[in-house]
Order: structure tokens, then sequence, then C-alpha cells
């Protein structure tokens, strides 16, 4: 077994016809014990890539917290600030310790916190039991809009509720021309300003996203109106849920949602809704 250290080598590959190249290699081992950060990703969609302000992501790795998974309690308006430790786990983006909803040994959701705002990337540390990780490098950027999915793989039917506020699905559609939630992170900057850790409230009018406009296509229509767009009350700042009115001419059965954000979009996502 090699001990932690950096260790460098050439490989060599040959082709068929018999020609030889040489290729340097560095393979970096970390100390036993040692939280290792693989990936860094949407907490709605799981796609991997730059993170914005606020934005709830999805971190995956190895050692990085507790063998038993735990979850954040305090997400409730009166005590006012998710926590930025969670049974001896932390993260920090650029050193700014983050709001962590869930830890595990090989997932943590975390909030990014709003002081990445202005910059093109930063470092992320995971620190468990006082042992952290090399640092992870993330590129930032203003928005990153996601819709959540009902299933863990960030695809699929959307977590959206439907006019009475039951979940839609294909054995509970929605009716053309009725108001469905959405529910996305990745807003970016609000207004008035979120500070990392807050809680939206419950009484309008609440915080909304800087980036505009905000649109929604179904079924590649525009939205009839969006009726609503800001932070979910009562849930955590970085939670942005939408309103929209289904075009009163959709057809039937699963159909694609598309949600823009100023100038970008989830288009790396499959996410549906269910129409009757």
């Amino acid at each position: 077994m090699l001990s932690a250290g950096t260790y460098t080598g050439t490989v060599q590959v040959a082709s068929g016809t018999g020609a030889v190249q040489n290729v340097a290699v560095t393979l970096v081992v970390s100390p036993a014990g040692t939280p290792v950060v693989l990936a860094i990703t949407s907490g709605a969609s799981l796609q991997p890539g730059a993170v914005s302000p606020g934005e709830i992501v999805t971190i995956f790795g190895n050692g990085i917290g507790p063998v038993s998974p735990a979850t954040g309690t305090s997400f409730t308006p009166t005590n006012g600030v998710v926590p930025t430790t969670l049974v001896n786990v932390t993260v920090t983006f650029n050193n700014v310790p983050a709001p962590l909803i869930f830890v595990s040994q090989s997932q943590i959701n975390a909030i990014v916190p709003y002081e990445v705002a202005g910059q093109t990337s930063v470092p992320v540390v995971i620190t468990n039991n006082g042992t952290p990780s090399g640092a992870f490098t993330v590129p930032v950027t203003a928005v990153t809009p996601s819709l959540f999915a009902l299933s863990d793989s960030g695809s699929g039917q959307g977590a959206i509720l439907n006019a009475d506020a039951s979940i839609n699905g294909s054995t509970n559609a929605a009716a053309p021309g009725s108001i469905i939630s959405l529910f996305a992170t990745g807003e970016g900057q609000l207004v008035p300003a979120g500070t990392t850790g807050c809680i939206t409230g419950g009484t309008l009018p609440l915080p909304k996203p800087v980036a505009t406009p905000i649109s929604v296509t179904i079924g590649g229509e525009a939205a009839s109106s969006i009726e609503y767009a800001g932070e979910a009350p009562d849930s955590v700042c970085g939670l942005l849920q939408i309103n929209a009115t289904l075009p009163s001419d959709l057809a039937a059965g699963a159909q694609p949602v598309v949600l823009t954000i100023g100038t970008s979009s989830n288009t790396g996502q499959a996410i549906t809704v269910a129409v009757k």
C-alpha cells in the first residue's frame, strides 16, 4: 500500500502498429481518514458545473461526513439560520462556512454562501472531525437555474404542485389553463439581499432574484402567466418557487418544462409536468 504523498511516473501506451507513446502521470495519495471531494453538483439537477450564490448543492466524496447520516433541524423562521456545522462537519467556500442541510460519509447537501458573488472560482474544503480535505475548486457564475425532480436522479417528473397543492404526476395530472408550482435553485442574488444561512419567512412580499426576467415554457409554449416568482415561503433561502399558468391548449401527457432566469436556462435537464 502506498503511503500518503505525490507520486509521478510514466506509462507507455502501445498501438497495434507498434508505435509507443510515453504519458506522464501524477498520483496523489491522501492520508487515511482524509475527506476526499469527488464532485460538486446542483442539488436539483445533480449536474456538475459552476455554482451560484445561494444555490443548494450536493457534494459527493469519500469520508466527507459521519457514518450515520444527519439532517439539519433548525430550518424555521423562529431561529432564523441554517447551521454551518453538523455533527463535526463543516464546508467552506473560499473560507466562508456554508449552511448544511444533510451530511453523510459520501454526500453533503449544502447552500453556497452569498459571499461567492462576483468571483470566478472558489476553493471548497470539507472538514470532518477536524481533518480537512484538499481544496476542490469550482467555477462561480451569477445564476445556475435547475428544477427539482421527484426522483433522486435530477430529471423526469418535476417536484411540482397542482393548483390544489397536491403532487403532480401521471395519476394526478394538471388541467390545461391551471396554475402549477415549480421549485428550483440557482437563482443567485436576491432582493432584498439574502444573507448566508437565512430562512425565508411566510409573509409577502418575499425576496426575489436579482436576475430577470424569469420565464417558463411547458411543452414548448410559454406559460400563460407567471403568478409568482420568488423565494419559497418558510424554506431555506436558495429555494425558488414559481407559480405558472399552463397554456390552455397543452396536449395531455408528460410535457417538458424549461425554466429561464435572465439569460440562463435549465436546458441540461429533462423535467416534465403531467398534463391531462
